[in-house]
């Protein structure tokens, strides 16, 4: 099991290729695990779920090139890339009016 706490490096291992290294989330649904992120000033963060990640994706906290990290990655990724289909669920949330559409 890997320590979280731990150092994780910032890049794919030189002459490795990155696709090899990325762990990708394809379905949201499926990646309910507990995830990692770093700040703006590069501070380590979490744990938090998937839908505490979401939530910081709407409120601004963090952003597409965010990095986060969860057990079974390689190294963090940014956010855009380790979980895409929680940024698509992000737009449609952010995209939501919470003023009911009242049409005559």
């Amino acid at each position: 099991m890997a320590d979280p706490m731990a150092p994780r490096p910032e890049a794919t291992p030189a002459g490795a290729p990155e696709a090899a290294t990325a762990a990708v989330c394809t379905d949201r649904l499926e990646c309910d695990a507990a995830w990692y992120y770093l700040d703006e000033q590069g501070v380590q963060c979490g744990p938090v779920d998937d839908e505490m990640l979401l939530l910081l994706h709407v409120l601004g906290d963090i952003e597409d090139a965010t990095r986060v990290w969860r057990e079974g990655m390689e190294r963090w990724e940014a956010i855009r890339r380790a979980v895409p289909s929680l940024l698509l669920e992000a737009a449609a949330v952010a995209g939501m009016s919470h003023e009911p559409q009242i049409r005559c």
